[in-house]
């Protein structure tokens, strides 16, 4: 009997992440291990598509599973099997993929640029983000001014930890975090210089690994997903290319 840490296998899509799959044999016999990748143009198993792995009693073995190529959805039918000759384990993996992710490891997440009421992006235009002087948590202008709404005392209650925070005069008073600006401003910079396909417009979680050869398309993007292929897509029955190449 084989023991898992975990009951699904999450990588990033970018190229070289990875995940480790802590594997333990359980039982008091020998066991033989027969380990495959479902896709081994996608991602790996230990360096390989197919791995075979001896286990001892009560011995464990870490499966490092590593992105490798694109996924065409970060919700396919991806998996990894585990064989033991008698039973065979079934791991799912998932690909977790954000078309607002920053491309430097050295630039914050999209979750940290996000305004924690709407989930809605900062900018500079209608979501600034403005400081709660009290409590110090940075909500974006528009939400501000709602929270302001209901009430004629000019003050506002944090939706994070309830502090009341006295705006006078309007919210424009309230400070802007500049920090946060300066991050959003490099991210923008950084997202321009993507190592990796760009994303769909329509279909946001999907990754432009095509293009459009059909010479009578009459769609202006020639870029497309794997969604705007299939039936109601706007390429849908075209022939295409991969877009690997361009990158």
């Amino acid at each position: 009997m084989l023991d898992f840490d975990c009951s699904k296998v999450i990588l990033k899509d970018s190229i070289g992440s990875t995940y480790t799959l802590p594997i333990r044999n359980s039982s008091s016999l020998f066991v033989s291990l027969l380990i495959k990748s479902s896709h081994p143009d996608v991602f790996s198993v230990c360096d390989q598509s197919i791995l075979t792995k001896c286990l001892s009693s009560q011995e464990g073995f870490d499966v490092v599973i590593k992105t490798i190529g694109y996924p065409m959805s970060p919700y396919g039918n991806y998996f990894v099997t585990v064989d033991t000759g008698t039973e065979i384990n079934t791991i799912p993996v998932e690909f977790k993929t954000d078309y607002e992710r920053c491309k430097s490891p050295e630039l914050p997440s999209s979750a940290i640029i996000e305004c924690q009421i709407c989930y809605a992006s900062f900018d500079n235009k209608a979501r600034v983000p403005r400081v709660i002087k009290e409590c110090g948590h940075t909500l974006c202008q528009r939400c501000c001014q709602h929270l302001m709404i209901p009430n004629k005392n000019q003050f506002i209650i944090c939706p994070v930890d309830r502090t009341s925070t006295a705006v006078y005069g309007n919210i424009n008073n309230l400070p802007k975090n500049f920090a946060l600006i300066q991050l959003i401003n490099e991210s923008q910079v950084y997202k321009t210089k993507s190592t990796g396909p760009y994303f769909c417009s329509t279909h946001k979680d999907q990754r432009l690994f095509f293009v459009c050869t059909e010479s009578d398309c009459s769609s202006e993007q020639r870029s497309m997903c794997s969604e705007c292929m299939v039936e109601g897509g706007p390429h849908e029955g075209h022939s295409y290319t991969s877009s690997k190449k361009m990158f």
